[in-house]
């Protein structure tokens, strides 16, 4: 099964995961879109896509995916209504904390696919980081609220990961508990040692 095509927006370890996983999983990719034209260009040219610095550029994809630092999502989510114009576009975020309604709007449909998983930052021209960031990905536990479930469900099965629907508003408690299981896990593991 071919997955939706999508544009992504943040060239990060996780914009660059997916990217490389959508390539690898013969997956068309629209476009990427960075701040910095020069990140754009080294993403887009790993995964088969142009690099742009246009919100608008993303929008022909079937799914936008925004992988950007959550503090930056709603400020894309703005910029990504005022280009959509009326257009049905659905746009899916990497945050695992912010709930997929954040982009909601002005014809954009909101959703959330988180990643349960640590992703090293690939550095962009390293082929070794480029194939630990795909080894990584494959086998994720992929967790998504919101809209776009069936494009979700696609993009995940294309990945090698697994997918799991979070109830609405449940990102708050799925991120409370992934940092317990993560993070906590090593702070105890760390006293258990010091011990």
């Amino acid at each position: 099964m071919t997955p939706p095509s999508v544009a992504l927006v943040g060239t990060g370890p996780v914009a660059w995961a997916i990217g490389l996983a959508q390539a690898a999983a013969a997956g068309r990719i629209v476009a990427v879109v960075s701040r910095d034209p020069g990140r754009a260009a080294l993403l887009a040219g790993a995964s088969g896509a142009s690099g742009t610095v246009r919100i608008a550029d993303a929008l022909p994809a079937e799914v936008v995916i925004v992988a950007v630092a959550d503090h930056a999502v709603g400020a894309v989510g703005e910029r990504l209504r005022d280009a959509a114009a009326g257009h049905d576009v659905l746009a899916l975020h990497t945050s695992g904390a912010l709930p997929g309604a954040l982009l909601d709007g002005g014809g954009v449909r909101g959703g959330s696919l988180h990643p349960l998983q640590s992703l090293p930052r690939a550095g962009g021209a390293d082929s070794a980081a480029r194939a630990l960031l795909l080894e990584r990905l494959r086998g994720t536990h992929w967790f998504h609220e919101g809209a776009g479930a069936p494009e979700a469900v696609r993009l995940v099965a294309a990945w090698g990961g697994r997918f799991h629907a979070l109830a609405p508003g449940g990102e708050a408690l799925y991120h409370a508990g992934a940092a317990i299981l993560s993070n906590h896990t090593v702070a105890l593991y760390h006293a258990a040692q010091r011990l």
